[in-house]
């Protein structure tokens, strides 16, 4: 991209976050520095998908004007949540953002029909499978795909190993690697926005995220980096799971997300604000992680949510080190990559 639309995009960016179609809510019975969600998330793990939709319409309901911007602040003005509406378009403009989406949609049902996602057995205290027999129509359907990829680098608290791939990106068979470059060069696109937009909410932290990569990438290469300074570590995409409730634990402070696909319906819920939120392809959504208990009201048709972020204990391990690169300029949203 030129640098004189660079400069156009950074100030259309800043004067919709800051001026135009906001929408800032002040929560003062809420100190994200203190706020442990444990209770919230114990008592909303036994419900079932009707009653977090029955839940979730007794909550404010959200709906933005197409560019606006959701802020909601605690009781010392920190930010606890972020939604940007139609945060494609804002970056890339209306065609080459639709486009974005369309490409990595695409590439993430191609892939899925010839390596399915795993089904996540990371909480013994959710039962996933009575979750996943309240639609049973679509389980029977041999084309539907359901499950979780976690592509990048994690870091594993004690181990003398330092940094390593994710077991999606090394314990795949040799026929899927060219597909999987694919369709993480088609994430990698949307990565681009999400950093632009993180910078916009917490440059601070953006920087020292790009720090962490920088450091990270001399004991592990990051395989499918596509801009100069990345900062996300770990790329998750959900599929077609429900949006049982959850705390982003064990991750930086803020996680990035996005949903994608064709569906209705889908509300984004975080209990803490008792808020749900209009949540379409085409927002961005930036929760501060392991402060707030999360869910997506039931929806129709195919969805995928995809969270770019980093993990916390790579994050400490790297991201106070001097860097070498320091990489004050990244960022910028750049043209797409061509990936199909």
């Amino acid at each position: 991209m030129r640098p004189w639309l660079l400069c156009w995009y950074s100030l259309y960016v800043w004067l919709t976050y800051h001026l135009l179609g906001n929408i800032i809510e002040d929560f003062f019975d809420i100190d994200i520095e203190r706020q442990d969600p444990t209770e919230n998330l114990q008592r909303f793990r036994g419900l079932s998908q009707a009653d977090l939709e029955s839940t979730g319409s007794t909550y404010g309901q959200i709906f933005l004007e197409l560019g606006g911007v959701y802020t909601a602040l605690d009781r010392k003005y920190q930010r606890i949540f972020v939604l940007f509406a139609d945060a494609y378009s804002m970056v890339y403009g209306v065609e080459d953002g639709k486009k974005v989406m369309e490409q990595a949609m695409n590439n993430i049902q191609g892939y899925s029909r010839i390596l399915p996602p795993e089904l996540p057995l990371d909480d013994p205290h959710f039962n996933l499978e009575q979750w996943l027999l309240q639609d049973i129509d679509r389980l029977q359907d041999p084309a539907f795909r359901c499950g979780v990829y976690e592509w990048g680098i994690e870091c594993k608290k004690g181990s003398n190993e330092g940094p390593a791939l994710t077991r999606n990106m090394t314990q795949t068979p040799g026929y899927t690697q060219e597909k999987l470059l694919q369709l993480n060069r088609s994430l990698g696109n949307i990565s681009i926005m999400k950093q632009f937009l993180l910078g916009v909410i917490d440059s601070k932290q953006r920087f020292q995220m790009q720090r962490a990569v920088n450091e990270a990438n001399k004991h592990v290469k990051y395989p499918w980096s596509t801009c100069k300074n990345e900062c996300f570590t770990l790329r998750t995409c959900t599929v077609n799971l429900p949006g049982r409730p959850a705390v982003d634990s064990g991750l930086v402070k803020w996680s990035i997300g996005t949903p994608l696909g064709s569906f209705t319906k889908g509300d984004l819920c975080i209990v803490e604000l008792q808020r749900s939120f209009h949540y379409q392809p085409g927002y961005v959504s930036a929760i501060r992680g392991g402060s707030v208990v999360k869910f997506i009201r039931p929806w129709t048709g195919n969805r995928t949510d995809y969270q770019s972020t980093m993990d916390s204990y790579l994050f400490t391990r790297f991201s106070n080190l001097p860097d070498t690169e320091n990489p004050r300029h990244a960022g910028n949203p750049s043209e797409p990559n061509s990936s199909t």
